[in-house]
């Protein structure tokens, strides 16, 4: 939609706000006739790999990524913990990946990443924007509908027509986005277009754009990819809508085919190459068993020895990560197949016997008895000194969770 099918009260409203065009803050900008497909960077689908892998947990309360988790993996891979947060926390929110108990698995919109389908990118973008929208609006503001049924989507096209190519005031941005809500509501359909339906009986006003309103509004907005802001010389902040809003609400196209990257090599020197575009089960292998080494659409994953060798006891997730590789190809580096090979599976050690009344752990040989002290996710449980031939469970320790780490570990356990 053009400028110039917008009402004049639209227009008049839009020009007398303070904004400024793209062009101050980026020169070499220039509008496109396509854009890139929402979410084909390749952090999204690090990130999705990186929580399928199983090395994050989720958080119990809001079911959101575990952060120390994330900031664990982003410092052996050199990463930005913080964007890694972000994107983790919106492919959440948006159904993109879904949490269990204590992990995370495939959700119902995963082709937004996976295939690139567009109803699945606007269905992840509206479902994580209502979620935060809603997280952060007080519990005690009396709101006239939910966050899904206020017809934002409406209102967000008809404000992106409004604001096209423009930057606005990031301090009087809450203000805009009330005084253009209470717009007569036949120019605000017409900017709309084909979502005037969806703008809903009364988006507008006190009812959600109050200051606390206002202030869940932009937060959500952000949050999920819709708004960016950038600062001029004099250290003003200022906001603009991105291109990827743009193209979920069918004001600009995306490409037809983007290039894909799907290049896998497995290198002697404990390095993967692979492209970011590889299925997220590949992804999350690769997550699991390495940390990145650099990024970008072909990303090099480095692999983790003693993880490897950790991992060694669980023989079904070793298998399963061979045959991985030699799907991609079929002879692998001596160095790379000598580090498969090394430790035993779980069940080669001997029995694990837990007694959970009295925390004490009997391993069948000492071999296992080592691994077990010696393993990351097993030792924190433990304390350090222990009767010959056995362990014992810390006081703050729950034998169940330790038991269950094990069997996930791999080993071999009997609870008593």
């Amino acid at each position: 939609m053009s400028s110039s099918t917008l009402s004049r009260s639209v227009r008049d409203f839009a020009s007398s706000q303070r904004t400024r065009p793209f062009s101050d803050f980026f020169p070499d900008w220039k509008p496109r006739a396509k854009h890139s497909f929402p979410y084909h960077e390749y952090i999204y689908p690090m990130v999705a790999g990186l929580l399928l892998s199983g090395r994050v947990r989720s958080v119990q309360k809001d079911g959101l990524p575990n952060k120390t988790d994330i900031i664990r993996w982003c410092k052996a891979s050199n990463f930005n913990p913080y964007l890694c947060e972000w994107v983790g926390n919106f492919l959440v929110r948006g159904g993109i990946i879904k949490r269990t108990f204590d992990g995370f698995v495939r959700g119902p919109q995963i082709d937004a990443i996976e295939t690139h389908d567009a109803k699945a990118a606007k269905k992840a973008f509206l479902t994580a924007f209502h979620d935060v929208l809603d997280s952060k609006t007080p519990r005690g503001v009396h709101r006239y509908t939910y966050p899904y049924s206020g017809g934002f989507e409406g209102y967000l096209r008809a404000f992106a027509c409004a604001f096209r190519g423009l930057a606005l005031a990031e301090d009087t941005l809450g203000e805009t986005l009330l005084a253009f809500s209470e717009l007569p509501r036949q120019n605000l359909e017409k900017a709309a277009g084909e979502l005037a339906t969806t703008l809903g009986d009364r988006v507008a006003g006190s009812y959600w754009f109050d200051t606390p309103g206002q202030k869940a509004f932009i937060s959500a907005l952000s949050s999920v990819g819709g708004l960016s802001h950038v600062d001029d010389n004099d250290k003003r902040s200022w906001a603009y809508l991105t291109d990827d809003l743009y193209v979920i609400l069918g004001l600009k196209s995306a490409k037809a085919k983007e290039a894909i990257a799907k290049e896998f090599v497995v290198q002697s020197d404990l390095t993967v190459v692979a492209g970011c575009h590889h299925p997220l089960d590949t992804l999350a292998m690769l997550c699991r068993f390495g940390t990145i080494a650099s990024k970008g659409q072909t990303l090099t994953f480095k692999l983790d020895a003693k993880t490897i060798k950790e991992s060694a006891h669980d023989k079904e997730a070793m298998t399963a990560f061979r045959k991985l590789l030699e799907s991609h190809q079929a002879k692998l580096p001596s160095t790379v197949d000598s580090l498969l090979s090394s430790g035993k599976a779980g069940g080669e050690l001997g029995k694990l016997q837990i007694r959970g009344c009295r925390a004490l752990i009997k391993p069948a040989t000492p071999e296992l008895l080592t691994a077990i002290r010696e393993h990351r996710r097993l030792k924190g449980y433990l304390m350090a000194d222990s009767p010959p031939g056995y362990l014992l469970i810390k006081e703050n320790s729950d034998p169940f969770n330790f038991s269950k780490r094990c069997r996930e570990c791999g080993f071999d356990v009997e609870f008593l």
